[in-house]
């Protein structure tokens, strides 16, 4: 869903198919009368409900769904109906469906106002609470200019400062248990840094952070595109603990592509700040602008880096959301405790769409796998690995 300040409207199908079973719903808690509950369920309604809560009056549109299961299903109906017979069914039945609506919306039916205007009320009354709108209000506002010109923001006052000193101290545990299993991701000088991946499995906290709505604001926002698909996926939730005195690391981009970077995203990247981070402690350093260059760091660019690069600084409870075709990095840790970072990456749909079009993960079997050729195991992915540690979940420390 895309929410702003003025406009309400879904942009996927797994909104819209909300949105459909949210009518459902409230056909039966509303009350309605047995023919209204018929007119809504017909898939009249149901598919031209589905254009208006994609934003579309235009009963037209309907013809470049044709050939779309999703739409039809995220529409609760198996039927594809042409524009022609539409058209005609809603000029005999809209007055009635925009009744049935209002009821729907609990407002008083209105004969004035079309059943376009009460399919938004709708959307509202699903989607939005005073908290979310709240939070769209302080994105729109500021953070999403700042991404846009610097190609990071920092949004503070989302988690109680206390909450997240708690996570922290949960991290270091479980940093420690993977450490003594013999099961911990070490990197960087001396294997001194150290990763704790696949962390949803590790606590439920770790499904609250990523759940929290500020996410799917920033995500929908920076994500954007003209197509109801998803169109981005999480692609790595993992900590990262950097030791006292751990060295900074080397200034990157997180968009792994050829250069030149395209213009359109292909990753982004939310840091949810557990304790402050300052330049002292190792804050993200990064080269503000510099996801408008299209390139990724070279050895020719370190008196650009010098003069240039700026630490992301932030308070407890806050989140540090940047682009990923941004130069950055993290910084050197001169204090005397270890810093803690947690971090969501997201990366565009469509390139799962291309590698994994039919997601042989999912239909193939780890033995049938294990008897494919060397190439062949490599052709199809299964070499990628997993990362160390990934696999001992809450369960299994």
């Amino acid at each position: 869903m895309k929410v702003s300040v003025n406009k309400v409207w879904l942009d996927s199908f797994a909104e819209l198919q909300k949105f459909s079973t949210f009518v459902v719903e409230r056909c039966a808690a509303c009350d309605l009368s047995a023919d209204d509950q018929a007119l809504l369920a017909s898939p009249e309604a149901r598919l031209i409900l589905g254009l208006y809560a994609t934003g579309s009056s235009d009963i037209g549109k309907i013809q470049s769904y044709a050939a779309s299961r999703y739409f039809f299903e995220a529409c609760l109906t198996d039927r594809f109906l042409g524009d022609v017979h539409l058209v005609s069914w809603l000029a005999q039945n809209d007055q009635k469906m925009s009744a049935a609506l209002a009821r729907i919306c609990q407002h008083p039916p209105e004969v004035s106002r079309s059943s376009f205007d009460h399919v938004q009320e709708a959307i509202a009354l699903l989607n939005l609470d005073n908290t979310t709108l709240a939070l769209s209000q302080k994105y729109y506002d500021r953070a999403q200019g700042e991404i846009q010109r610097d190609g990071y923001c920092v949004i503070p006052d989302l988690f109680d400062a206390d909450y997240c000193a708690e996570v922290r101290k949960n991290i270091l545990a479980i940093a420690q248990r993977e450490e003594s299993a013999g099961k911990s991701y070490r990197y960087g000088i001396e294997n001194r840094f150290q990763r704790i991946y696949n962390i949803i499995t590790k606590g439920q906290e770790f499904s609250d952070f990523l759940s929290h709505p500020i996410v799917k604001i920033i995500m929908d926002d920076m994500f954007e595109r003209p197509t109801l698909h998803d169109k981005y996926y999480v692609t790595s939730w993992h900590a990262n603990i950097i030791p006292p005195n751990g060295e900074s690391q080397k200034l990157h981009v997180d968009a792994a592509v050829p250069e030149p970077l395209p213009p359109w995203i292909v990753r982004a990247n939310i840091n949810f700040i557990l304790e402050d981070y300052w330049e002292h402690n190792g804050a993200t350093l990064c080269v503000p602008g510099s996801h408008l260059w299209h390139r990724k760091p070279g050895p020719d660019d370190q008196q650009l880096i010098a003069r240039s690069v700026k630490p992301i600084e932030a308070k407890a409870g806050s989140i540090a959301v940047w682009h990923g075709h941004l130069w950055h990095q993290s910084g050197h840790n001169r204090s005397s405790n270890p810093r803690v970072a947690l971090l969501a990456g997201f990366a565009s749909s469509f390139l799962m769409e291309m590698v994994l079009e039919e997601n042989h993960f999912r239909v193939m079997s780890e033995e049938f796998a294990a008897t494919l050729s060397p190439d062949l195991y490599r052709l199809f992915g299964w070499h990628h690995g997993i990362k160390a540690g990934a696999k001992l979940g809450a369960g299994a420390l």
